[in-house]
């Protein structure tokens, strides 16, 4: 799953729409949004795993090596109970030091557990709002 599945919409920000609510304005002029939000598509597949698209798009789009990514077995429900971040930490270093690499800062660490996650998620067939509300949990930790 990449940033460009599910393109962002134009959307009003935060300090945008309290500017409009004190002011007793309506925020019907698109044109005008200064913010980007999750698609429709993509609510309805993923939930809103993180607050703003912006965090999203940062974790999806830190490049990684894919050699580093821990073979965890099982579906999205079974590697969440037996793995959390830092596990997945320890084990991305472990990694790293067996091939003989750098050790990944955080910043990559919680793009690499983050596409990891959505890599997971997406290997289930569909979706239930059981599972969003997993996934969003799980990325509660990393943004």
């Amino acid at each position: 799953m990449s940033v460009t599945n599910f393109p962002p919409v134009r959307a009003p920000g935060k300090r945008q729409q309290a500017f409009y609510i004190l002011a007793g304005q309506a925020l019907a002029d698109e044109s005008k949004w200064k913010s980007f939000d999750f698609s429709e598509a993509f609510t309805a597949r993923y939930g809103r795993p993180v607050v703003y698209w912006s965090h999203w798009n940062r974790l999806m789009s830190t490049p990684y090596r894919t050699e580093l990514v821990p073979r965890f077995r099982g579906t999205f429900n079974e590697v969440l109970d037996n793995m959390n971040f830092l596990s997945f930490c320890q084990a991305v270093d472990q990694k790293a030091v067996h091939m003989k690499g750098r050790v990944l800062g955080r910043l990559e660490m919680e793009g690499l557990y983050a596409q990891f996650l959505i890599k997971k998620f997406d290997e289930v067939g569909s979706a239930t709002y059981r599972m969003r509300v997993i996934l969003k949990k799980s990325m509660e930790k990393v943004s």
